[in-house]
Formats: structure tokens, C-alpha cells, sequence
């Protein structure tokens, strides 16, 4: 009888937290249906309380800060012709994942305007949105809007968050295209093909992968570079041997912060940042007890070696 009540109650519990799960998704499947509705209707202030207070709305890289940066935008010049010649903001059904106090919906929206031939899709967009429990209810921290044109960014957006990354840049995808140095090309595919057991030193000394988007290209890159890593965070020293410009990955990471570094089988996604002042003191002194070379490759050059800090997207 014992075994047969711990059963039930395992069952109910179970039954709880579908329930519980299904309750999560239809509050969020409601809350973004209400966007449209309330763009249309001119009603910003509705429109703006999906967000939380400092929530953000990132429109091809252009991010608006804020509840009131959304509201202002939705009252616009730019905007608000779409409302005067009627319009819909036509939000599609979302795939939903809930974690606990935060969730993800991804799905596609279109804006089709009202024109003298009738009805016309002047938009259309990749929509992942970031959502956090409040106690409101669900809340938009953060909504991500990419242009389907064929861009990257926009599969890169949709892929990501089906594979459950918890930002947009989790997954860096695209055609990997070797670059000049036909030695270091020789070096990235013996490190990947082996997950790091093989290529994985330069002058008796580890190395990492980094994996940037081409400035101009868009394609991937691929470079090794000396491990610099503190318990477990790492940075990527743009030496170049001391040479007198920045190394093309540089450049590359500048245009397309979000990189990949593989060290060992070890592969994740990072956004990337140029360190300055103390910290990146701290880090210099790090990356030349790692590799004292690089005090030689400061000296050679009038540069500022930048320092790029990696922090896991």
C-alpha cells in the first residue's frame, strides 16, 4: 500500500509541474499575442509593459534601453505612419522553453501595411524574446529582431535558440573559409580534428582556437592562439609578433563581437571586449607569464597590443 501512494503522489507531483509548465507557456504565448494589438491600437504605454522596466529591444544591432526608448519609438515619425494607414504587427506562434523564473520564445513577425492596392508585407523578421518571471507575471527582459534577408545573424538567431543557447551568439555558424598562412591552416585542422589532443602547442606552449566572422566576408575564421586563461575566464592578445597593425581576427571580432574559442575539446561561445586600464594591467602581466614573448612583441612595436578579454555568451 505504501509503494502504491508513493506512486500516486509521484504522478500528482509530475501532473503538477506539467501543469505548472503549461500554465508558463499560454501566460507568455498571451503576453507577446498582446503586442500587435496594442501597437496597432496606437497604445504605447501597453505596448512598453511587456518589457520590465530596463528591458531591451534590439532591432538589427539598433537596441533601444529601456521602456520609455520603446515607447518613444512606437510614437515615432518613423513609426507612426504604419498606424495611420492601418497596419498589423502580426506575431506568429512561438516555440516556448521555460526555465524555472526565465524562459525564451523564438518565432517570426510581420508587418503588412495597408497600401492603395491593398494589403502589402513590408517586414518580415526572426523574433527571439528573453522572458523573466515577475510579480507582474512574465516580462520581456530582452527581445531580438533580425531582418530575414539572408543575413547570418538572422539563421544564427533562430539556430541558437533552438538549440537551447541561452544567448542569441551560442551558436557560431556560417562557412569556415582558411585564411593566408598555410601553416596555421594546417595547425586549426589538426586541433579540431583530434578535439585538441593533437596541434595544440606553439613554441612548447598551449594554444586555443578562435573562431571569428569576417569583417567584409561574414565567413569563419580560424586562428590559433596562445592560451591565456585565469581561472576559468580567457583572453586573446593581439600581438602579431609585434607587428606595426593589428592582426586581421582582430579587426574581425571588432565588426562581430561574438567569437568562438576552443581549447581542448572544449568549444563554447564567447562576446568579446577590448580591456583597458587595470584590468587589462592585470591581464598584460597574465598573458607574458603565460607567453613572456609577448614583452618582446610589446617593444617592437608603438602600438598598444590590445588585450580581448572573452566572456561566455
Amino acid at each position: 500500500m505504501g509503494a502504491e501512494l508513493d506512486e500516486l503522489a509521484d504522478r500528482v507531483d509530475r501532473l503538477e509541474q506539467m501543469v505548472s509548465r503549461l500554465t508558463d507557456t499560454l501566460d507568455i504565448i498571451r503576453l507577446l499575442a498582446s503586442y500587435g494589438p496594442s501597437v496597432d491600437s496606437d497604445s504605447h504605454d501597453l505596448a512598453g509593459e511587456i518589457w520590465v522596466e530596463d528591458g531591451v529591444y534590439d532591432v538589427d544591432g539598433w537596441e533601444m534601453e529601456g521602456r520609455g526608448e520603446i515607447r518613444e519609438m512606437l510614437a515615432g515619425e518613423h513609426h507612426q505612419p504604419y498606424i495611420a494607414t492601418g497596419s498589423a504587427h502580426q506575431v506568429s506562434m512561438p516555440v516556448v522553453d521555460v526555465h524555472g523564473d526565465t524562459a525564451t520564445a523564438l518565432g517570426f513577425m510581420s508587418l503588412i501595411q495597408r497600401t492603395s492596392d491593398g494589403f502589402t508585407i513590408r517586414r518580415q523578421t526572426a523574433n527571439r524574446w528573453d522572458l523573466v518571471r515577475t510579480d507582474k507575471g512574465w516580462r520581456v527582459k530582452r527581445r531580438t529582431n533580425r531582418l530575414l534577408n539572408g543575413s547570418v545573424e538572422a539563421r544564427d538567431l533562430l539556430r541558437a535558440t533552438l538549440l537551447g543557447s541561452s544567448t542569441i551568439s551560442g551558436a557560431l555558424t556560417g562557412h569556415h573559409e582558411p585564411g593566408g598562412r598555410g601553416y596555421a591552416n594546417e595547425q586549426v585542422e589538426l586541433f579540431e580534428r583530434s578535439e585538441g589532443a593533437e596541434g595544440n602547442t606553439m613554441h612548447g606552449l598551449p594554444v586555443v582556437v578562435l573562431t571569428t566572422r569576417g569583417r567584409t566576408s561574414g565567413k569563419l575564421r580560424k586562428n590559433p592562439l596562445m592560451r591565456v586563461e585565469h581561472e576559468g575566464q580567457y583572453v586573446v592578445v593581439a600581438s602579431m609578433g609585434g607587428a606595426p597593425t593589428h592582426p586581421t581576427w582582430f579587426e574581425n571580432l571588432q565588426a562581430h563581437p561574438v567569437v568562438e574559442l576552443q581549447d581542448g575539446p572544449t568549444r563554447r561561445a564567447y562576446r568579446s571586449h577590448v580591456l583597458t586600464g587595470d584590468e587589462r594591467a592585470t591581464w598584460w602581466d597574465r598573458a607574458v607569464a603565460a607567453f613572456p614573448q609577448y614583452a618582446e612583441y610589446q617593444e617592437r612595436t608603438t602600438r598598444e597590443i590590445p588585450v580581448v578579454l572573452l566572456d561566455p555568451a
